[in-house]
């Protein structure tokens, strides 16, 4: 999981920018009990995969996080997936080249939808899976 830094850096970029669709941290387990299902056609999931920390600096104490993001753009079944890809290209153009602070959106790709890379919700609803790569530079004190 990526550190509390980042998480922090990523929800606030989203709470400010982005109006879409409401917005959940997927680190918080969710079930669709935690959801109003029945109100929602598009919902955005935000699950922090994955990070490592290495030494990056000689003479210093400069260290590296890199890690990966996955956002999921899901919205209800029998709805045109064009309005879902809109959103996810929405989403790209918010994080494509950015530095937030003390990090680094090194890439963020085209959506997937394809099975065991996309999020398998229970409920009507399809998901697209868009990753994205990021690295922090810090000191540590």
């Amino acid at each position: 999981m990526s550190s509390l830094y980042v998480r922090n850096t990523v929800m606030n970029h989203l709470a400010v920018n982005w109006n879409a669709t409401p917005v959940y941290d997927l680190s918080n387990f969710l079930d669709k009990t935690s959801l109003d299902l029945a109100n929602l056609t598009m919902w955005l999931g935000v699950q922090f995969l994955h990070s490592e920390e290495t030494f990056a600096g000689i003479g210093g104490k400069c260290y590296r996080e890199e890690g990966t993001i996955i956002f999921h753009v899901v919205h209800a079944v029998g709805q045109n997936s064009n309005i879902a890809i809109a959103a996810c290209e929405q989403l790209r153009t918010l994080f494509r080249g950015m530095r937030l602070g003390d990090m680094v959106i090194q890439s963020i790709d085209p959506p997937t939808d394809m099975w065991g890379e996309a999020i398998e919700f229970d409920g009507n609803f399809h998901g697209f899976a868009i990753y994205t790569d990021y690295y922090r530079d810090f000191d540590i004190v």
